[in-house]
């Protein structure tokens, strides 16, 4: 369904409102952040984390 209350991008898109548009900040050492991006990367979720912009570009 697009458009709806419970859309993924729509929540998303509030998420980064409400954050001000800062980013997620992924707690734990640098190698672990990276190990867990790569894995979303590969996944739509990944996409849209970067598309919205909650996570910092590489």
């Amino acid at each position: 369904m697009f458009n709806s209350t419970y859309d993924v991008r729509s929540l998303l898109a509030a998420t980064r409102r409400l954050r001000d548009g800062k980013e997620l900040d992924i707690p734990g050492p640098a190698f672990l952040r990276n190990l867990l991006m790569n894995k979303l990367d590969k996944t739509q979720i990944g996409g849209l984390l970067r598309e919205f912009k909650l996570v910092q570009e590489d």
